[in-house]
This record gives structure tokens, C-alpha cells and sequence, in this order.
């Protein structure tokens, strides 16, 4: 099972290629060094929230889409989605982890 870095790494990566988009020319675009684009795709570093939502718009492509790659945006609630819009990323990921200790509960 792939963590969040790599799932990050793996959808930015792919979006960029299918957009025929270089690393460089994406750096350019984001006024960040080609390091910084490629350490995110190489699950290197650790970028800040604001980073990954830049490159997201820069991509044209969710937040979501880019986390969750294997889950199809229409199985994704509305709902679910509006309560995580406006917390910070360590909310979401307490929440998460709250989520994934329930589940282990229930095994």
C-alpha cells in the first residue's frame, strides 16, 4: 500500500507527463526550483500544503484526484469533501488516523 508521499509523488508525476509538461517547465510556471519538483516526485522532502495546492492548480487537477488516484472522484461523497475543505492539513490527517484506528477496531 502506497503512504500519502508517494501517492503525491506518483499523481503529480504521471499528471504532469499526460499534461506534456517538463519538470522545468513547471517549475518556471510556479516560481519554484526544478530541486523542488523534483524531490516531490521522488518522495524527497516534505512539501508544504500550499506547494502541493499550487501544483494541483498549476495541473488542473484536485486535491482529491491527486491523494487518491485509485478512487474515482464519483465515489468520493460530497459531504466528505465539503467537511475537509476548509481544515488544515494536520486536521485532515488527525482525521484520518482517527478513521484508520476505527477500522482496525472493527477487525
Amino acid at each position: 500500500m502506497q503512504n500519502t508521499y508517494e501517492r503525491l509523488a506518483f499523481s503529480i508525476r504521471t499528471t504532469r507527463k499526460r499534461e506534456n509538461i517538463t519538470q522545468a517547465e513547471l517549475a518556471e510556471r510556479l516560481k519554484m526550483s526544478i530541486r523542488t519538483i523534483q524531490g516531490i516526485e521522488n518522495c524527497k522532502g516534505n512539501p508544504k500544503f500550499e506547494t502541493i495546492i499550487l501544483l494541483c492548480r498549476e495541473l488542473n487537477v484536485s486535491l482529491d484526484a491527486v491523494l487518491y488516484p485509485d478512487i474515482p472522484a464519483e465515489n468520493i461523497s460530497k459531504s466528505a469533501i465539503d467537511f475537509f475543505k476548509n481544515k488544515s492539513e494536520s486536521e485532515t490527517q488527525k482525521y484520518i488516523d482517527i478513521c484508520r484506528y476505527a477500522e482496525k477496531l472493527k477487525e
